[in-house]
């Protein structure tokens, strides 16, 4: 098959939405009044006459499975079939909350970034020759779609957010508990720590200098006193996978430690890093304590008043700058656990880019193919 070929195949077989999301986009709909549609009708983005089945996994989020073309078949008396996952589909109709947080849209841009950290860390995984691996990334879709230039999405809090869809390779998802709720596959420190395979997966990454923590403990180790503060989130690893723990998957949350061994163009920047700790609830802590030499990397003073003093004006500062880079700075300081307020992942955003299984239709869109790998 030509690249055009392969291209037009993967945009015919998954970029669909789901009817809920569908719905959600209409005039009576939520997330309507926040969508740029270029002066174009919906049924330009859209093609309500061709449905498609898709299934969902619990814990899987916004993502769906489609089979590819009719790879349905019975097996030595067992159903059998291929398929790929996607990523940006949408929520379910049936779904019983929805907040503007959770639109189920996917920004194009996290879908680079997360497939570049995805390249990144199975890349590792081959060289440290580990059992484990990762989700592959096959394409990514731009669907037309995008947030209005003055309006942030409320998911990734940018300004005027293109929106698309990542197709990656099929895959289970990790879930605590089948009696459990489960948006995501989260799967909980203790548990990867107590199997060789999870043991494995945080060791190397450590080793790379590679975290997803709430608070990076690793990088605490020169604070003493602090970095007991981080250890109480320790098991804030936001690492997500498929059963068996075999394949990681989602790496929106992931980032590279300054004392890394990788490239430069990888790490978060010693900059970045004090002024993650600035915006997060980390520093008040230190000063509380005190730290002093915590306090002196971040705010060039020992004095626990001094800076108690200085960090008013300081966070004033990053929310402007905040806002310059993301077009929102609402999110500074609400979850008092994060290192950076609402997530590690949205300040490095920001310099970079400076249930049970259910059937559900999904509409076609009409869109193009951004990236195929």
């Amino acid at each position: 098959m030509s690249e055009k070929e392969i291209n037009d195949w993967l945009v015919s077989n998954f970029a669909f939405i789901s009817e809920g999301q569908y719905y959600r986009t209409l005039p009576t709909g939520d997330v309507f009044e926040g969508l740029d549609f270029q002066g174009l009708n919906m049924s330009d983005f859209f093609d309500v006459n061709v449905l498609k089945a898709g299934i969902r996994t619990k814990g899987g989020g916004r993502a769906a499975n489609f089979m590819i073309d009719d790879s349905l078949a019975m097996k030595n008396g067992k159903i059998t079939t291929k398929f790929v996952n996607v990523k940006g589909v949408g929520t379910q109709k049936i779904a019983e909350k929805k907040e503007k947080k959770e639109n189920g849209f996917l920004s194009l841009f996290d879908a680079i970034k997360e497939f570049c950290v995805q390249k990144l860390i199975q890349r590792i995984a081959e060289k440290e020759k580990t059992e484990w691996d990762t989700v592959q990334t096959y394409a990514i879709i731009d669907i037309g779609l995008k947030y209005k230039e003055n309006i942030v999405n409320p998911a990734t809090s940018f300004l005027g957010d293109l929106l698309g869809l990542t197709i990656r390779q099929g895959t289970s998802r990790y879930v605590s508990s089948p009696n459990e709720s489960a948006f995501y596959s989260v799967v909980p420190v203790d548990q990867l720590e107590a199997v060789p395979i999870g043991k494995s997966i945080l060791q190397t990454l450590r080793s790379y200098g590679i975290t997803s923590e709430q608070v990076p403990s690793d990088y605490l180790t020169k604070f003493p006193k602090t970095q007991v503060l981080g250890l109480e989130y320790s098991g804030g690893w936001n690492i997500q996978s498929d059963a068996s723990y075999m394949k990681l998957i989602d790496f929106s949350q992931f980032f590279v430690l300054p004392h890394s061994k990788l490239n430069p163009f990888w790490r978060f920047s010693e900059k970045g890093m004090k002024k993650g700790f600035k915006l997060g609830a980390i520093i008040d802590r230190a000063i509380a304590l005190p730290d002093p030499d915590f306090m002196q990397f971040c705010l060039e003073t020992s004095d626990p008043e001094k800076a108690k003093e200085m960090m008013i004006p300081e966070r004033e500062a990053l929310k402007k700058e905040m806002f310059e880079l993301m077009g929102d700075s609402t999110f500074v300081g609400k979850n008092k656990s994060n290192f950076l307020g609402r997530g590690s992942s949205r300040l490095m955003t920001a310099l970079f880019r400076s249930g049970s299984p259910s059937n559900e239709s999904f509409c076609k869109l009409k869109s193009d193919l951004y990236y195929s790998f």
